[in-house]
């Protein structure tokens, strides 16, 4: 029987509990883990508890976001291991919408896309476009993920469609070049929607598909100003219980 692991979230912003199963009795199991910390580049592993057979740990965290968990079991002299596995430590006080949008921001953040900001800190989740020059990074970029008016499809008497929609501005210092940042634009849009077609959202299991839908390439208001602004609108599509948001 193949070992697994298997989260279960407070929803309060202090961690949850981790459950093993499938180990051999009396083996050892060591369970590692990797919080978020701004992209997958700064992740440091570390052990977060040692046990012997299948049952729960504590996994206690500073704040929410998302983690890997990885089993490492030895059983005599064999080990064997599960394939890393991403959760949510939620936070019971933040919406489904607000959580969608940050969650948004961390993978493109770790998609390292060409032309995109790198620094965490110029990709902010706000309400409406900030102003630009407030926030670019040392490159001279910045990302904005604005979310918009939900949408609810009414399928039948037990469940509802939801649909959270964000917007994503990617905007940079462009100085009016015709052609110059093009072809980064393009395969940035390009990779998202690839992306989110192939991997919805690891630790959101609930949205069942994220929707990449086109905006402007180019605003060309913007560009007359001096930057390139280009935008696209993520969706995250959830079924719920009738009635629920």
């Amino acid at each position: 029987m193949a070992i697994t692991v298997t989260y279960a979230d407070d929803n309060d912003g202090t961690g949850g509990v981790l459950t093993i199963a499938g180990s051999a009795g009396g083996s050892s199991n060591a369970v590692y883990v990797s919080e978020y910390a701004g992209s997958n580049v700064s992740r440091a592993v570390r052990l977060l508890a040692t046990r012997v057979g299948d049952g729960t740990m504590a996994y206690v965290v500073a704040q929410s976001g998302p983690f890997l968990v990885c089993v490492v079991n030895q059983s005599g002299s064999t080990f064997s291991y599960t394939a890393p596995q991403v959760f949510r430590a939620g936070d019971g006080e933040e919406s489904t919408h607000m959580q969608i949008a940050e969650a948004l921001r961390e993978m493109i953040i770790d998609m390292a896309l060409p032309g995109v900001s790198a620094d965490p800190s110029a990709h902010r989740v706000t309400k409406v476009g900030a102003r630009i020059q407030d926030m670019l990074d040392a490159d001279k970029k910045c990302v904005f993920y604005i979310p918009t008016q939900e949408a609810i499809s009414y399928m039948d008497n037990a469940f509802d469609t939801v649909e959270y929609p964000v917007n994503v501005v990617i905007s940079r210092v462009a100085g009016q070049e015709l052609t110059k940042g093009l072809a980064d634009i393009l395969k940035a849009r390009f990779m998202t929607h690839f992306l989110f077609g192939a991997v919805p959202i690891p630790d959101l299991p609930w949205v069942h598909t994220v929707d990449y839908r086109p905006g402007v390439i180019n605003d060309a208001s913007q560009w007359l100003q001096n930057y390139d602004v280009s935008v696209f609108t993520l969706v995250g599509i959830t079924e719920v219980s009738g009635g629920i948001i």
